[in-house]
């Protein structure tokens, strides 16, 4: 898997930009539940973006997914699947009703590179479609963290994968981060304390369509998929790290019970026949 972003140049780009996984593996068949695709409404509902389920009725994902002005201008105009690993299955789709982005995101930077996204109406649940626990802390440095997407799994076809690809990086400190995109001369782009690193390989990590994506590591979500280098350069992967801005989504969303809801999410995944619905909107 290759996750690629280049600056802002491709914000919100669809087709042969976006940041996918190279040197993945297929996903097993809706092992990753909580996963979302984001497509733009068009001929071919083409994939763009990657985000995350995180109660009945938010898309967690990155801003500069959704920070272009035909998208800002019209936020009707994307649809999230959700419920499938390949794209071309008949997922469960939903329309976006509003958006929220991070008040400081920096598109010059790539600082604060988060945004939500509220569905028109209830994301019903079920074996195949679940919310994702979202981390309160971050863990340690060099444990092996897990990244889905259906980005680009070749940088020269330009094409998105149809079936979601996995593959597993270490977290690195910010500190080795920092040196190697200063190695690799990449002005402009800032890894400060609100990010999470891994590191990857030549040929190997997020590329386009990547991006939003969630970072996993013990069954919760730690990092939204921000940005890198060239796809397969070899840089590492620079995440928005979801413990930092887990008040600030609260706040936005109103899930106020966030900790305890997951507890009670993990324990319905185990029973397909049970759905959120039966747990008040308004705590959702």
């Amino acid at each position: 898997m290759l996750l690629r972003i280049l600056l802002c140049f491709f914000c919100c780009s669809f087709g042969a930009a976006g940041t996918p996984i190279l040197g993945g593996a297929d996903a097993e068949h809706r092992k990753f539940n909580h996963q979302a695709s984001l497509q733009e409404i068009t001929t071919n509902n083409e994939h763009f973006c990657g985000g995350s389920i995180i109660s009945s009725i938010w898309i967690l994902t990155a801003a500069h997914c959704v920070d272009c002005e035909r998208i800002r201008n019209d936020i009707k105009r994307i649809r999230i699947v959700v419920g499938v690993t390949h794209l071309s299955e008949n997922g469960d789709k939903y329309l976006v009703r509003s958006s929220k982005l991070h008040e400081k995101w920096n598109k010059e930077n790539i600082s604060n590179d988060i945004a939500l996204l509220k569905t028109a109406k209830n994301i019903k649940f079920s074996s195949a479609v679940q919310p994702v626990i979202l981390a309160t802390h971050d863990p340690p440095d060099g444990v092996i963290t897990t990244l889905t997407g259906w980005g680009f799994t070749s940088d020269d076809e330009g094409l998105v994968s149809n079936t979601l690809q996995v593959a597993y990086f270490e977290k690195i400190s910010l500190k080795e981060c920092r040196k190697q995109f200063n190695d690799a001369q990449y002005p402009g782009r800032l890894v400060i304390e609100t990010n999470i690193c891994i590191t990857q390989p030549v040929a190997k990590g997020q590329c386009n369509g990547d991006s939003g994506g969630p970072l996993m590591y013990n069954g919760t979500q730690i990092g939204i998929v921000s940005f890198g280098g060239q796809c397969g350069e070899g840089v590492p992967g620079v995440m928005t790290n979801i413990a930092k801005f887990l008040k600030w989504i609260k706040d936005k969303t109103n899930i106020s019970q966030l900790k305890q809801l997951s507890k009670i999410y993990l324990r319905l995944s185990l029973n397909s026949s049970i759905t959120l619905t039966k747990i008040p909107q308004t705590a959702i």
